[in-house]
């Protein structure tokens, strides 16, 4: 039956999938059900429940330990449409399509998902302009090592390793560890890696890898510094 494949259906469905549950079965709704008729119609085409299911799909309410909720929202996503005839007061519910003010502030609220705070990059800090080189080594085959740093003003800054290891380096940003701004091998000395790039200023994150993925491994040194 494709007969509710419609975008009301899709968000309903997508409310279940990020652990919404229905509205009409809220411990804290007033839908006053005319239990019977309930039953009766949704036994009928194209649903054909049995009382049992009707009763766990629709009339149960849930138990308040159950959910973290809200007030009953009769414009909810998550509640069904019900005609007044299904109801002992004649109220019945309507078609709702989209999410609700409330549903909104639900799921961006707190109680729902609850925020942990911005997550940590595990990054080692480079300071620019730092009086010593950072010593770093690639301690295992397929090792990358992840920097990062922060230009305080727009420049032109320069990123380069030093030693004996064949090294390729990334640089990312401004404040996305993704968003890729050069790539560089052997401009460094000999087979080392260096970056010039002319960078605003915001948070940047430079990504180091041996050369050889297959078995290189080795001690360098990094540095930043703004020119």
């Amino acid at each position: 039956n494709l007969g509710f494949l419609d975008g009301g259906t899709a968000a309903h469905e997508f409310g279940h999938a990020i652990g919404l549950a229905h509205e009409h079965q809220n411990p804290a709704g007033g839908i006053q059900w005319n239990e019977q008729v309930v039953i009766r119609e949704l036994a009928k085409s194209p649903n054909f429940w049995d009382e049992q299911t009707t009763r766990h799909n629709v009339l149960n309410k849930y138990s308040a330990d159950q959910i973290k909720g809200t007030a009953f929202d009769p414009e909810s996503i998550m509640l069904y449409f019900f005609p007044a005839s299904w109801t002992l007061n004649g109220i019945g519910t309507d078609q709702n399509d989209i999410l609700s003010r409330m549903d909104k502030e639900f799921i961006a609220g707190a109680k729902m998902y609850p925020k942990a705070g911005a997550p940590v990059s595990a990054a080692t800090e480079l300071k620019v302009n730092a009086r010593l080189r950072t010593q770093a080594s690639i301690g295992k085959v397929g090792e990358e090592d992840l920097f990062r740093f922060t230009a305080k003003v727009g420049g032109r800054y320069i990123i380069d390793t030093k030693g004996p290891t064949d090294v390729v380096m990334k640089l990312f940003g401004p404040n996305s560890e993704t968003a890729l701004i050069a790539e560089d091998d052997d401009s460094g000395i000999r087979t080392n890696a260096r970056i010039a790039a002319d960078l605003i200023a915001g948070n940047y994150f430079v990504q180091v890898r041996h050369y050889n993925r297959a078995s290189g491994m080795g001690n360098y040194s990094i540095r930043v510094r703004k020119i």
